[in-house]
């Protein structure tokens, strides 16, 4: 079980450094102590930890997010010398980053990768490591060769962090999850390290190890535009700082992850509009994921108490119903997460029916729940990678 903790950080220094924030663009997809068993942030610890990463590291970036119908959010991303610009998800549920290649084609035919292609000869700064790689997503899986390149975390023309020899994935291979009708070319895994299947470093935590950025954090704030949306800024990934311009700064709660692979905690329970259920689960908070997860026996109960119909394969329901979906992480703090109903219902054209962003499904022994856009629509996420915590704020209204 974690605790978690209320940290003042008023007295953070932020105006006078230089952030880069990449906005998120929102598209269509279908894709330490311990006390009494349970595990502490140490408040005024952490609160001077934090406040001594100011002025250690260089710099920091904030980039808008693209909505695309509240169902897909993505930002921008250059590679090589001179950049080439690829429309991305920044993806906090895997650790590499990649992009389809010239020869980009789709399993099992001749099909060419309809997306923005990369070519390394193209750039003077590419190298070819020589290794092959192959990921596995619950949507499709792609495989190609690593290479290294100076990748900027931001679009050409924006003030930008650049890390210098950063792994990269060239995919020659993709399955339809690539060719789909989704905006995004690749992607960036902000995961651990420890996760990464091309065994090499995360490009964030390349950033840390070089003094990239003023702290070792990123802030991800999403906003709901709405299932028009179509490109609209609808959010924004800040690196090497907290973003107090979206999220309110003052008051952060961390939590101590499970392990640092995901950006993993544990919660002791959910509340399906006023009924609370008290049970521990596995949760993993993911930024590349666009409906919430749960386990099957508990999406069940969700549709029942809702009153969600099913209709062509996704739940619907009015959209002016009165629902919400809590999220318990210390039930002795009461430290709950109430998701509104205007987070979780998405609204198609011209229609009074809205539909359900949570699904059911089995994923493993240890995670159960996945909270994604929904979740991260009502709150910000402050990932401290050094600390290897996850800190939540309200987002401002």
């Amino acid at each position: 079980m974690l605790l978690l903790v209320a940290v003042c950080i008023l007295n953070l220094q932020y105006g006078n450094s230089k952030q880069y924030a990449i906005p998120v663009t929102k598209e269509y997809s279908n894709h330490l102590g311990v006390v009494d068993g349970i595990r502490v942030v140490d408040t005024e610890k952490h609160r001077k930890s934090v406040k001594r990463l100011t002025g250690k590291y260089r710099s920091n970036s904030s980039q808008p997010l693209y909505d695309y119908q509240d169902y897909e959010y993505v930002g921008d991303l250059t590679v090589g010398t001179p950049p080439t610009q690829f429309r991305v998800i920044f993806d906090t549920g895997s650790a590499d980053t990649w992009l389809p290649g010239v020869s980009c084609q789709v399993g099992g035919t001749n099909k060419t990768c309809n997306k923005t292609l990369f070519d390394p000869k193209n750039s003077s700064t590419f190298l070819d490591k020589n290794t092959t790689f192959f990921i596995g997503y619950g949507t499709g899986s792609v495989e190609g060769k690593i290479g290294f390149d100076d990748v900027g975390l931001g679009g050409i023309h924006d003030d930008k962090i650049v890390v210098k020899n950063q792994s990269i994935g060239v995919v020659t291979i993709a399955d339809d999850m690539i060719n789909s009708d989704i905006t995004m070319d690749g992607i960036v895994g902000l995961a651990f390290t420890e996760m990464s299947t091309m065994f090499q470093k995360s490009i964030f935590e390349k950033a840390i190890e070089e003094k990239l950025v003023d702290q070792p954090v990123f802030t991800v704030w999403m906003d709901g535009e709405g299932y028009d949306a179509n490109g609209t800024i609808g959010g924004q990934i800040t690196f090497g700082a907290f973003d107090c311009d979206h999220c309110e700064c003052d008051t952060t709660n961390w939590i101590i992850l499970e392990f640092a692979f995901y950006w993993n905690i544990v919660i002791d329970g959910f509340g399906i509009n006023n009924k609370l259920i008290s049970q521990r689960y596995g949760v993993v908070v993911d930024t590349g994921t666009s409906y919430i997860i749960t386990p099957p026996d508990v999406f069940e109960q969700i549709v029942k108490e809702f009153g969600a119909t099913e209709k062509d394969g996704e739940y619907v329901l009015p959209c002016n119903s009165n629902v919400s979906l809590s999220i318990v992480v210390n039930a002795v703090d009461e430290n709950t997460y109430v998701i509104q109903a205007k987070h979780l219902l998405l609204k198609p054209h011209n229609s009074d029916s809205c539909i359900l962003a949570i699904q059911g499904a089995d994923i493993s022994w240890d995670i159960q729940f996945i909270l994604k856009d929904p979740f991260i629509r009502q709150f910000c996420l402050v990932h401290n990678v050094e600390m290897q915590n996850l800190g939540l704020s309200k987002v401002k209204v």
